[in-house]
């Protein structure tokens, strides 16, 4: 039986109560696997002592209540969970030492943290992955931010914003956007189909449905 981390207790047998074990979260009736979390971005805010939040927003770890709160929760999708819980601290603090821990401990998180600068896109960013001709190429996708990352073995880096927004119903919607190389030098504007926030069709990206 996994080690309970964080727990809380209800006479009430309806009450939805939070339980975080060294491989899952219960909340409720609802069970999350660790493995659906993105530990590596929440165990890299922790360890600066901060907490993440949702679109990659942070709030420092001491401004979480000591009583009840609402913790935000980041899943391996990029979205986030608002998870509410009798001791937001306490939680907070479980399930950061938690996801430092899972990922190897300080030096791993540290060597994420410094691969997701040299990649140029946030841990809490969702990366995909598709083969290759000279090697896996790593898809990200933002669509709140309006943002695409493309990247793999011996290629530039490519990236797409929108930073006036983007319009679906637009006679040319790509138009909107503004791809570059990792030359920081534009790039031929491509045909941007952005159905389900994707680049190139509906429900995947990077051979994987969000």
């Amino acid at each position: 039986m996994s080690q309970v981390l964080y727990g809380e207790r209800s006479w009430n047998p309806l009450a939805r109560t939070v339980e975080l074990t060294e491989d899952r979260l219960q909340r409720g009736g609802n069970s999350t696997p660790l493995s659906e979390l993105n530990l590596g971005a929440m165990a890299e805010a922790f360890q600066r002592g901060r907490w993440l939040g949702g679109g990659g927003a942070e709030r420092p770890l001491g401004r979480l209540a000591d009583g009840a709160g609402i913790v935000p929760v980041t899943r391996i999708t990029g979205t986030t969970t608002p998870v509410k819980v009798r001791q937001a601290a306490e939680f907070a603090r479980a399930l950061g030492k938690l996801a430092v821990r899972h990922c190897g401990g300080p030096d791993q998180v540290a060597a994420l943290a410094a691969r997701a600068r040299a990649e140029g896109v946030p841990l809490w960013i969702a990366r995909r992955f598709a083969p290759g001709p000279a090697g896996p190429v790593a898809v990200t996708v933002e669509r709140r931010l309006v943002r695409v990352d493309v990247w793999g073995p011996h290629a530039p880096v490519v990236r797409i914003r929108a930073p006036h927004g983007f319009r679906g119903d637009s006679a040319e919607p790509s138009a909107t956007s503004r791809p570059s190389s990792a030359s920081g030098r534009s790039c031929a504007s491509p045909r941007v189909s952005w159905r389900y926030g994707c680049p190139s069709g509906t429900g995947r990206c990077g051979g994987r449905t969000r």
